[in-house]
């Protein structure tokens, strides 16, 4: 099955996927048409089959990730991982981006395999939101679809199509993952604490909070008291009971 895949795409990218029949493929693959119908159909089925492999070797290196400690260092990561394995897959990604053109469910699949990869991004920024490191307010599925857009983009186009050297493509990854990592930190006044120092903060302002509370019932109560009774003595003036 790789034979024919590996063939399909170097045909496709010689010839485009019109002009190349079936008989063709299995030639080049060393294998009988009838062998590649049992496997894949027709030559859609297979234009399909390039595709899926195009995002399966790609969730591998992208995804599998460790547990970074900052949004910085995980979207520098996924970034340079975008780059590095859309070089790696740039006839297959060539072929298959072609195909789209003509091929509206083709497209449509497409475009749920990026939603997919977007949820991954979210999966992992909503981990970063949950200790804090992620500002509260911010709308994770749509941060994950424009990072996976991005990092798409940045590894198709500027690499693929317009050829950029590749210590510029770097410094455009980690400056775009400088960036966003300081955005997504918007609600903070501060920069960011640790976990447990986060907690400990959190938990000084709700105790402020509730301090604030009782002084304003106190207060309340002096003012009452202070109010002139009907033989004219008086409770505690406000002062005293501060």
């Amino acid at each position: 099955m790789r034979a024919m895949t590996d063939a399909a795409v170097a045909l496709f990218s010689e010839e485009g996927y019109s002009a190349v029949s079936t008989r063709r493929i299995a030639e080049r693959a060393g294998c009988s048409e009838t062998l590649l119908f049992r496997y894949f159909g027709d030559k859609r089925g297979l234009l399909m089959a390039v595709c899926n492999g195009l995002w399966d070797a790609q969730g591998v290196e992208r995804f599998a990730v460790p547990e970074f400690q900052t949004v910085q260092e995980y979207l520098e990561h996924y970034f340079l991982s975008e780059l590095a394995g859309l070089k790696r897959s740039a006839p297959s990604l060539k072929v298959v981006i072609a195909a789209l053109i003509n091929d509206p469910e083709m497209t449509a699949d497409f475009g749920q395999k990026h939603e997919a990869a977007a949820e991954r991004v979210a999966k992992e920024l909503r981990r970063f939101q949950e200790i804090g490191a992620i500002g509260s307010e911010a709308d994770i599925d749509s941060l994950a679809n424009a990072i996976e857009q991005l990092g798409f983009g940045v590894g198709f186009f500027l690499q693929l199509v317009f050829e950029l050297p590749e210590e510029q493509l770097k410094a455009i990854a980690v400056s775009a993952a400088s960036a966003l990592s300081l955005g997504l930190q918007a609600d903070a006044a501060q920069p960011l604490l640790e976990p447990r120092r986060r907690r400990a903060l959190a938990a000084v302002v709700e105790a402020r909070g509730s301090l604030d509370g009782i002084i304003g019932l106190l207060q309340d109560a002096a003012v009452a008291n202070a109010t002139p009774r009907p033989n004219g003595s008086r409770k505690a003036s406000r002062s005293k009971v501060r």
